[in-house]
């Protein structure tokens, strides 16, 4: 097992992070953030299909499908 020992951590706000990937390309008009913000670009992803999605991808469900 490795343990980092940094000398320093920096946190960075969303809007920041996007601020300084914006620098690297500014052409990139927008990112896609919803593993931080939970906005997808999709526009159609809600609770209820994160729910259904959860349902049918659980050890559970999994396990029905070997037996």
């Amino acid at each position: 097992m490795t343990i980092l020992v940094p000398d320093w951590l920096i946190y960075q706000d969303l809007e920041d992070l996007i601020e300084s990937a914006r620098k690297g390309n500014p052409a990139i008009q927008q990112f896609e953030c919803s593993v931080f913000d939970g906005k997808y670009i999709t526009a159609d992803i809600d609770k209820s299909y994160l729910q259904r999605l959860e349902e049918t991808r659980s050890d559970e469900k999994k396990s029905r499908k070997l037996n």
